[in-house]
């Protein structure tokens, strides 16, 4: 092989052989031996000019198929088993750019762009996936395909990739807002995967966490059409009635149920009319909460799941509930029913005691919005549930006992008790002994003296029970913030029930008042409601925090680049290539002469080991939106 170098000053050498990049002492730096993917990266670059120097002469509108067809045909195929990976890079890029100047080959090159999506080469998946986005923005047509496609590739693994599916799914909103939510939605009802044996719960799981993140970044772009959309798929998802034999399936269809409901909830359509909110929703309520004698029963699976799906709903129903001011008929069959039942749940066969708090906890938080006919319907209800926690008399009161109080439900039934209370005051005296004259014909006046006495003994031995607990709670808790990052949990706990104590003294001695004070939410926070609120204001700190660097949000990056992109010089437009490195579109079109000098960096001598293409992707995928 003849090699003719030139010794000379210049730092590069070239024949028609070989090329060498020398140090200015004269050292060989790199020595370029080319083989036959050079011919196949020539002829992309020249086809990629010939292409860009006809864009830039063709009148607004029109197509380049007659006479370019045959240049762009070049670029779609390097997408081949036996094409190098730097070609299929660069085709990853040239095929999206000119995509909307080929309508005759529209659906080719979608799929030329989803074999590039099925690469066993990292790096070529990823520039693929980003380049799907730029083949809808001339022809919105695509869009639904595309998205759809995207929503089976939410459940990579690999955070690179993961991360440029997101954002390509996000530049697709953008552009067809209404078939995006279509496509993803569709997903969510009815999960498909990319490799046989894979969980569809993993791919609506995934599908679903997104969803939650397009609605936060999304929202101004949700209009009537797509609110209309997203109803239409999600009513077809509340209906779905059927239970899992995994107790961890069941669960976290019940959390999606919630989710739904919450996201449905948040619509300009509904957030602007609350009547219009609940009665859409007394079409999906879990339960035929009409009928309060319709018991359920606890010992069968299936029933306990769907009260697990009542409360769900109930605390996606509490928006509704704040605006009409009324939670009939829900609050009226959770205490019929429900707390009618705590007993089964607390102890025996069914025992159930997370379940049993739930509904104590849902039937408190939605007690404010009773109506007054259905707080003095159920006022005594409570009232005796609430007795019932508390013994009539105790064992001992000394250091050495332990309270046999359920402090947690007692805070429950009291809090409850309180919002009823100032709803329908008219009904305390034949309730609890609480005379307050309304003037109103209900009221009873009667002499209910004993009804008080009962009351005010009980509620003394609440007090005196917790105060001891409180005390000691409180040195426990001081001695386990001596080592704050160990006991975080321990703290977070007993802080927790720490407030409920609080809360149970605050209200019990509020009623122990000759004239006695009902406490509101605007006064006194549940415990458990607090807690919730400490913790999603910590997870809210910490993504801020973790998002707080411009260029790691994926939303701010995409918009800081391109603010950058349109205030370079002359708008010009620059291209991936290699490693990461950038080239202007003058620059890479240019310089033909020092081609021959590029480094390619692509170990060519390991290249036979890449993983077989195999016609159906280097993964085993297959897309089921092909054309």
């Amino acid at each position: 092989m003849s090699n003719n170098k030139t010794t000379s000053n210049n730092t590069t050498t070239s024949s028609s052989t070989t090329s060498v990049i020398k140090t200015k002492g004269g050292e060989d730096l790199y020595v370029h031996m080319p083989d036959a993917s050079d011919k196949e990266i020539d002829d992309l670059y020249r086809n990629e000019e010939i292409l860009s120097k006809a864009v830039k002469d063709l009148a607004v509108g029109a197509s380049l198929d007659q006479k370019y067809k045959a240049n762009y045909e070049v670029i779609l195929n390097s997408v081949s088993e036996e094409k190098s990976k730097k070609a299929k890079e660069l085709a990853c890029q040239f095929i999206p750019t000119y995509a909307a100047y080929f309508p005759t080959l529209s659906d080719e090159v979608i799929n030329r762009q989803l074999d590039l999506c099925e690469e066993s080469e990292r790096s070529i998946r990823i520039k693929a996936i980003k380049g799907l986005p730029k083949i809808c923005q001339y022809k919105k047509d695509n869009v639904f395909q595309i998205a759809s496609v995207l929503s089976q590739l939410l459940k990579e693994d690999d955070q690179l990739e993961a991360q440029q599916v997101q954002d390509s799914f996000l530049e697709l909103f953008d552009i067809d807002c209404k078939s995006s939510f279509d496509a993803l939605l569709q997903q969510i009802a009815n999960p498909t995967t990319t490799v046989v044996g894979e969980s569809p719960e993993l791919a609506r799981e995934r599908s679903t966490e997104f969803f939650k993140l397009v609605l936060k970044q999304k929202h101004a772009l949700i209009d009537e059409q797509t609110e209309n959309v997203i109803v239409k798929e999600l009513q077809s998802l509340l209906k779905d009635t059927t239970t899992s034999n995994d107790d961890a399936v069941a669960e976290k269809k019940i959390e999606q149920f919630r989710l739904f409901l919450s996201i449905l909830s948040r619509l300009k359509m509904f957030r602007q009319d609350g009547s219009k909110w609940m009665n859409f929703l007394r079409s999906h309520s879990p339960l035929a909460v009409e009928n309060t004698e319709n018991n359920l029963n606890l010992a069968n699976r299936d029933d306990k799941f769907k009260l697990k799906k009542f409360i769900a709903f109930l605390r996606a129903a509490k928006g509704g509930m704040k605006t009409v001011k009324d939670n009939h008929p829900y609050f009226n069959y959770l205490v019929s029913v429900g707390v009618n039942q705590l007993d089964q749940l607390k102890s025996g066969e069914n025992k159930d005691e997370d379940l049993a708090l739930e509904i104590v906890r849902i039937m408190a938080e939605i007690a404010d919005f009773c109506s007054e006919s259905t707080a003095r319907n159920y006022l005594k209800m409570v009232y005796e549930g609430f007795m019932k926690e508390i013994p009539t008399t105790t064992a001992t009161t000394s250091e050495s006992s332990s309270p046999s109080l359920n402090f947690s439900h007692i805070e429950c039934f009291l809090y409850t008790f309180h919002q009823l209370a100032k709803k329908a005051p008219g009904a305390l005296n034949e309730t609890c002994g609480i005379k307050i004259v309304t003037g109103q014909p209900s009221d009873n006046l009667a002499d209910f003296s004993k009804l008080r006495e009962e009351m005010i003994q009980k509620l003394k031995t609440l007090e005196t029970t917790t105060k001891p607990y409180l005390d000691k709670l409180n040195t426990y808790i001081k001695k386990l913030k001596e080592d704050k990052e160990k006991n975080r949990d321990e703290i977070r706990t007993q802080n927790q029930t720490r407030d409920c104590l609080d809360n149970i003294i605050q209200m019990t001695r509020a009623l122990k008042k000759k004239t006695p004070d009902f406490i509101g939410y605007e006064t006194l926070t549940p415990s458990w409601i607090a807690q919730r609120k400490k913790a999603k204001n910590q997870k809210r700190k910490g993504y801020n925090q973790s998002r707080g660097n411009k260029y790691q949000n994926p939303l701010k990056r995409r918009q800081y680049q391109q603010q950058g992109s349109s205030s370079s010089e002359g708008g010009r437009r620059s291209y991936s290539y290699g490693g990461g490195k950038r080239y202007d579109n003058n620059e890479y079109r240019g310089n033909r002469d020092n081609r021959d000098n590029r480094d390619y960096r692509d170990n060519r001598d390991n290249r036979d080991n890449r993983r077989s293409y195999g016609g159906q992707g280097g993964r085993g995928r297959r897309f089921n939106n092909r054309r």
